[in-house]
Parts: structure tokens; C-alpha cells; sequence
């Protein structure tokens, strides 16, 4: 099964093969959303397929630093269909966006829970630091605030 595994950017004319996994991972799908996300410079849908089913993803954006260093990458969402987790999927997924961003970006970063235990253990496994135990992330906005 791993042998058919494809990583890779998402491209505009397979955003409907995003369906079955957004739906699965309890997101909204919204066509002319993704469409307009993949728009924008610097947005990016990562995508791990066996032949044509996506299987797992994770979307982030390029942010622009104050200090002049290269920009960074906030992944702001890594899922892997659960009959596909603990088999190196999203290990091979997440790779491939650590080597996406080698030369383009000075870091990356994404958020998560220290409760999702194989999150973390995967982030770990592929050599990312938690290195300020101490943060606390607020949410600010119209949905965020309570």
C-alpha cells in the first residue's frame, strides 16, 4: 500500500478529490474556499494520496518575519484519515513538507494539543522541538473570544 503512496502539493484541478477527507475530518467542504486559499501567494494544501483517494493533508501559509530573515511556515491544520494513521503516512507527508521547506523558509510551526499523543509523537519523530514549554495560545476574534 505504500508503494502506491504519492506526497505533493495539491493542485487546483484535484480540489474535489479533497472531499471524502474533509468530510471525514469533520471540516466544511467548500469548493470556491480551497479554490481561493490555493489563490493566494504562499498558501499551500499538502496531500498524501494511494492512487486517486487523499488520504491525509495539512495546509499552512507563508508568513512574513519584522527581522528580514526568511519567511516562516504555519501549518494550520495536518490530518490523516484514521484507518491510515500509525502506518507512516502522515510520517511521509510531513516529511515531504520539511523538505518543501528547506532554502524557502527559516522555521516552521503548527499548534497542537498535548493530548493527541500520536500527534505529537509524529511531529518528534521527525526531529520538531517543543521548545517553549511555558506558552499558552489565546484566540482572539469574533470566534475566539468567548
Amino acid at each position: 500500500m505504500m508503494n502506491n503512496y504519492q506526497v505533493g502539493l495539491l493542485k487546483t484541478e484535484n480540489i474535489g478529490l479533497m472531499k471524502h477527507i474533509i468530510d471525514e475530518c469533520g471540516y466544511q467542504f467548500n469548493i470556491d474556499a480551497i479554490k481561493q486559499f490555493l489563490s493566494r501567494q504562499g498558501h499551500y494544501i499538502f496531500v498524501g494520496a494511494i492512487d486517486e483517494e487523499i488520504i491525509a493533508f495539512a495546509y499552512g501559509y507563508r508568513l512574513t518575519r519584522l527581522d528580514g530573515d526568511k519567511p516562516m511556515l504555519y501549518l494550520h491544520a495536518f490530518q490523516v484519515l484514521q484507518a491510515y494513521q500509525h502506518l507512516g503516512f502522515g510520517t511521509k507527508l510531513f516529511e515531504f513538507i520539511v523538505k518543501f521547506c528547506e532554502g524557502k523558509f527559516s522555521k516552521g510551526f503548527l499548534i497542537a494539543s498535548k493530548d493527541n499523543l500520536p500527534a505529537c509523537k509524529l511531529y518528534e519523530k521527525c526531529k520538531c522541538s517543543n521548545f517553549n514549554h511555558n506558552e499558552i495560545v489565546y484566540v482572539f476574534g469574533k470566534k475566539g473570544c468567548k
